[in-house]
């Protein structure tokens, strides 16, 4: 077996569950999917318009991802798996 799924047995069987939560990608969201068409129209139509809410938007997404990693590596460290 391969270390990463010797680590990933390891921690099933320490938590007694999956080690991690599974979500959907925020990246497909509907909301989002939409604004990237948006954007892409704007794009292709020489339109460029960005202000400080559109870029506000993303904040939240990039937090997300940042502690979801963050969290990752604290499990990793603390508990080697």
């Amino acid at each position: 077996m391969t270390t990463a799924f010797t680590m990933f047995i390891k921690a099933v069987v320490r938590q007694r569950k999956i080690p991690f939560k599974i979500t959907a990608d925020p990246f497909y969201s509907e909301i989002n999917q939409a604004h990237l068409h948006k954007a892409i129209s704007s794009l292709e139509s020489g339109k460029v318009d960005y202000d400080i809410r559109s870029i506000l938007s993303l904040f939240p997404i990039v937090v997300n991802i940042i502690a979801k990693t963050l969290l990752v590596i604290h499990n990793i460290l603390y508990y080697n798996i």
